[in-house]
């Protein structure tokens, strides 16, 4: 989705909108139509642009819920009840819920519903204005952002990120960092996952340089425990002998959602929880 340059550009895309069944109206008293919303929302691209309410969701697929409440000068409420809606997407997909020139509006998201065995663990939530792109981590639901075009004041939009995670189970099986990083079980890693491969090589790059054994000795706590549980739960999710709860890439994307600077102790501690389940192997 590109950035919008000028209200005209905005006026000529929402009235085009307009004629697949979007709803238009005037906001700005121009008598030209500024803002639309989505019944059938845009594909987004996971970043924060002017005029728009943009949803994201990772970890898995999930229904949501959406309210717009739109406003013309002077914050007044324009006539009729908020636009409200639903929306389903699966992990990894980007919608645009809404666009707005002129005043702007209220965006509302929640979250539903998530699919069978999974549950939401956090929503982050990037704002950009004039001042650049401001990102919020662990924001309660339900979220609610206000974007505008030139008649609010300044140009405004926002993204929402909807983590999910696998509900904890009964029974499953994993091993610890403790069991990996011993020489004895290198013959029980995985194919094609090597003691000497870099940790950026499947993840973020948290530990410039370092290979995975390395974070798996780190000591500590912080990021440094986190690094040693997401290598853990990588090589426990590789494995065809350790039947674990969490696959691949939701392990990627479970440390990759926190870093930088997010929920470290609390991602450590769903992957020990998995991690420190029966190990069947030696």
């Amino acid at each position: 989705m590109r950035k919008l340059g000028s209200k005209l550009a905005f006026g000529l895309l929402a009235a085009g909108l307009a004629t697949t069944g979007c709803q238009n109206g005037d906001l700005t008293g121009s008598g030209g139509p500024s803002f639309a919303v989505l019944p059938s929302p845009g594909t987004g691209n996971g970043v924060a642009n002017f005029e728009e309410f943009e949803l994201c969701k990772y970890g898995s697929s999930a229904t949501f819920s959406y309210s717009v409440t739109t406003y013309g000068g002077a914050g007044k409420t324009l006539p009729g009840a908020p636009q409200t809606g639903t929306i389903s997407l699966n992990d990894g997909e980007c919608r645009i819920v809404a666009l707005y020139g002129g005043f702007g509006a209220d965006v509302t998201v929640s979250e539903t519903g998530a699919q069978s065995g999974f549950h939401l663990d956090r929503i982050d939530v990037s704002v950009i204005d004039g001042g650049g792109t401001t990102k919020t981590s662990n924001v309660a639901q339900p979220v609610t952002e206000f974007i505008s075009g030139t008649g609010g004041g300044g140009l405004r939009g926002a993204l929402a990120e909807f983590f999910n995670v696998a509900n904890p189970s009964e029974g499953g099986e994993g091993c610890t960092p403790g069991y990996w990083k011993v020489e004895q079980h290198f013959d029980s890693w995985p194919a094609g996952y090597l003691p000497g491969d870099l940790f950026s090589k499947y993840f973020e790059d948290a530990f410039p340089g370092k290979t995975l054994l390395f974070v798996l000795w780190q000591g500590g706590g912080g990021l440094n425990a986190l690094g040693r549980h997401a290598v853990s739960a990588l090589l426990n999710a590789a494995s065809s002998g350790v039947d674990y709860d969490l696959s691949v890439q939701q392990v990627i994307d479970g440390f990759n959602g926190v870093f930088p600077g997010g929920d470290y102790e609390g991602q450590k501690n769903i992957f020990a929880g998995f991690n420190e389940q029966t190990c069947p192997l030696n």
